[in-house]
């Protein structure tokens, strides 16, 4: 049995699945008409309140409201208990559920025009400098996610539904069913599983659109866009690290006459023991200079010899034509080595950024930093932790498949070749939007000759990445040299 209904409740699921029709309707309508009574351009602070209390709306009731209404609709069709046949006695419960979805959802997307800036027709220049949590990117974001939590969360949520209580309705009344085939167990209870997944996605949704409007700053809104990147930088950093501290097998026998400087050469690298989240210091001027001299006194000598080998170690391959000789393995965890103070200094650089929303920084992110100036600095971060997360990321497929081809070490050049470049170019973009704390460093304003604050806090960093840069070119040469000797 599909669902457990008791006599007359059919017609209460008729009408029940043609309130989740008409919400879906009504949902569909409303985002593909979105023509909404935009402001063009600026507006009294009088309006700028208005809006500012229309979106502590949306985060502190309408939002609360909706994940609320949805566990409550989740609870009502008694699906949630996979082991039994669901009994849904409160059909009337339910329709009331749907009839307040219905109305938060109406609430929602009224409150979301109403604090919209859109910019004014060309060829007017629109700029937000001082539209605060009301920017165009602030909105932009917000009615993107109202739009995905709609269209890929709500619309299937409550066809799934609509599609599990017509089938259970015609399971229990076949007469009703007319042409429709019968739904089997199998399928029905497929349907109940996306209807939890569906409304546990929309929860996730729901939360992230929270914290998005509970973002006090720029900042916080860069932040948010770059830090799943970031995370992904801190979890590959773990990866390799882990690689690192395996044992490996031993190298073959070198040539005579084969220079062995290599066997001496020092490499940084954090100790298997060690989180990689500690690893991320401060990076002011002081915090650079002593994290520097660190860096330098935890070098130490690679073993060459390796360990004895590894149970599950089962020796190059020979798929793109290498002997089973060649020491692939060996020469990653080197190449390894080489690249771990690059991931360091960019993740220890992200955490000091973000210390610039609480009073530890000598610097803020300016307030006044439009939109477009917004956005196209994220671009510019996100060209430098992408190509670093995939170069990290290709040097762990290579160690887990103790082979290569050439493409991949083609891969392995241009994404590595860029993150000097890379990293230039962000902090030529943030210095525009960097305002010192300590108001001595006004004194630039007055005295040309003064030194430049933004100089000052990332100059011993920028020559520590340039130095981390050449230690993975020379790390590339010395991987070709030991694999295609």
């Amino acid at each position: 049995m599909l669902l457990e209904i008791g006599p007359g409740a059919a017609q209460t699921i008729g009408v029940v699945v043609d309130a989740l029709n008409s919400l879906t309707g009504n949902l569909t309508r409303t985002d593909a008409n979105k023509a909404a009574e935009y402001s063009q351009g600026g507006i009294s602070p009088e309006e700028s309140a208005r809006r500012k209390t229309a979106l502590v709306e949306k985060s502190t009731s309408l939002l609360p409201c909706l994940r609320q209404q949805l566990a409550d609709l989740l609870a009502s069709l008694d699906i949630a208990d996979l082991e039994r046949v669901p009994n849904p006695r409160s059909l009337p419960a339910t329709l009331d559920i749907i009839k307040k979805i219905g109305i938060t959802l109406d609430q929602l997307i009224c409150a979301t025009r109403s604090v919209s800036l859109s910019p004014p027709p060309a060829p007017s220049r629109f700029e937000d400098h001082d539209c605060g949590i009301l920017k165009v990117y602030r909105y932009d974001h917000f009615q993107q996610d109202i739009t995905q939590l709609i269209e890929t969360r709500l619309c299937p949520l409550f066809n799934q539904s609509v599609l599990l209580l017509e089938a259970g309705k015609s399971a229990s009344n076949p007469d009703l069913s007319g042409d429709r085939p019968p739904l089997e167990e199998r399928e029905a209870t497929e349907h109940r599983k996306q209807i939890i997944s569906l409304t546990a996605l929309s929860h996730k949704s729901i939360d992230n659109l929270i914290k998005w409007l509970e973002l006090e700053d720029d900042l916080g809104a860069l932040q948010f866009f770059l830090q799943p990147e970031i995370d992904l930088l801190s979890s590959n950093q773990a990866e390799l690290i882990q690689r690192i501290g395996l044992p490996l097998p031993p190298l073959p026998k070198k040539k005579d006459g084969l220079d062995d400087s290599d066997s001496s050469e020092s490499d940084d690298y954090p100790s298997q023991s060690k989180n990689p989240n500690q690893e991320e210091g401060s990076m002011s001027k002081g915090d650079v200079d002593n994290s520097h001299k660190e860096d330098e006194g935890e070098d130490e000598d690679e073993d060459e010899d390796g360990s004895e080998f590894d149970s599950n170690y089962s020796g190059s391959s020979a798929s793109s034509g290498q002997s089973e000789e060649i020491p692939v393995r060996q020469a990653t965890v080197k190449l390894a080595k080489k690249s771990m103070r690059m991931i360091k200094l960019i993740l220890s650089f992200f955490s000091e950024l973000w210390k610039a929303r609480s009073s530890e920084a000598p610097f803020k992110l300016d307030e006044r930093i439009s939109s477009e100036e917004l956005v196209r600095l994220v671009s510019r971060f996100e060209h430098l932790i992408q190509p670093l997360n995939e170069f990290v990321k290709l040097l762990l497929s290579i160690y887990d498949q103790d082979d290569f081809d050439e493409e991949e070490l083609a891969r392995l050049g241009s994404k590595s070749s860029s993150l000097s470049d890379a990293f230039d170019t962000c902090l030529l973009h943030l210095a525009f939007h960097l305002v010192p704390l300590d108001h001595q460093e006004d004194l630039i304003d007055v005295d040309p000759l003064a030194p430049n604050p933004f100089n000052t806090w990332f100059f011993q960093l920028r020559q520590n990445l340039g130095g981390a840069a050449s230690r993975i070119t020379w790390g590339l040469h010395s991987f070709r040299e030991t694999v295609f000797d």
